[in-house]
């Protein structure tokens, strides 16, 4: 009984969790069907999505940063002044000076290394700008193909290779949810099958036993009463062949 209360408790949370992210998924849905009911058919997501949400985060993170930075300022503001008053007016010039090195020279080398990185990433951007082209011409040839077999799904799916992930992501999301939905579903209908008839089957088991039992006890005190009564009826024919004895 523990281990069927846990598994019925275990598979209650289950299901919770699974309505759970089910009635997440259908709300979204729900939205996404209003606004293309008002405003026309728009992507059910996009990218707009990441892009909100980072902002969001960095929003919120900005302004939390702002506000403990202004309640620590009245502590942090006299120790900083301390520690900056340590350190020398050009800390730079100083430390070329105990190497023995001109800080001109130094900041030649420091320019050149930046202007090395900024030459770098600029021939790496025409790398991938060279490697993205094809992929986003056919992601857009894919999307299109799509369209022209179903119309009325035109315009779900943006025509970039960034949205088609974000698309794909989601769809999978709501296929993983709507499967272990179904797994849960059929599962418990067999885990109730499977209850009925255990519990059937050993009712019939327990009914027949006892019933065997009974006719088996009932069985074997006839023939005792049986036996009895035989060994009376013996008897008494040898107590009255005594008894004659006894008067002779």
């Amino acid at each position: 009984q523990a281990t069927v209360l846990t598994s019925t408790t275990a598979g209650a949370m289950a299901m919770m969790r699974n309505l759970f992210c089910a009635s997440a998924l259908l709300g979204v849905a729900l939205n996404v069907a209003a606004a293309q009911k008002a405003e026309g058919k728009k992507p059910i997501v996009s990218m707009d999505l990441i892009y909100g949400t980072v902002e969001l985060i960095s929003d919120v993170y900005s302004d939390a940063q702002a506000q403990i930075s202004k309640a620590a300022a009245p502590v942090t503001g006299p120790l900083m002044q301390k520690v900056s008053a340590t350190f020398p007016a050009d800390p730079l010039a100083d430390i070329c000076a105990k190497v023995g090195m001109q800080k001109s020279k130094v900041l030649d080398k420091v320019s050149t290394a930046k202007d090395a990185a900024i030459q770098a990433k600029a021939t790496v951007a025409v790398l991938m700008d060279k490697a993205y082209s094809p992929v986003a011409n056919f992601v857009e040839q894919l999307i299109s193909t799509f369209e022209k077999k179903m119309p009325k799904y035109s315009g779900l799916i943006p025509k970039t290779v960034g949205d088609l992930v974000v698309f794909i992501v989601y769809a999978l999301v709501v296929a993983y949810v709507v499967l272990r939905l179904a797994l849960f579903a059929f599962r418990m209908a067999l885990s109730i099958f499977c209850c009925i008839c255990c519990c059937g089957s050993c009712a019939c088991c327990r009914s027949r036993k006892h019933h065997g039992k009974h006719h088996h006890h009932k069985k074997h005190h006839s023939n005792g009463a049986k036996k009895g009564e035989a060994a009376a009826a013996a008897a008494t024919p040898a107590a009255a062949k005594a008894k004659g004895k006894k008067k002779a």
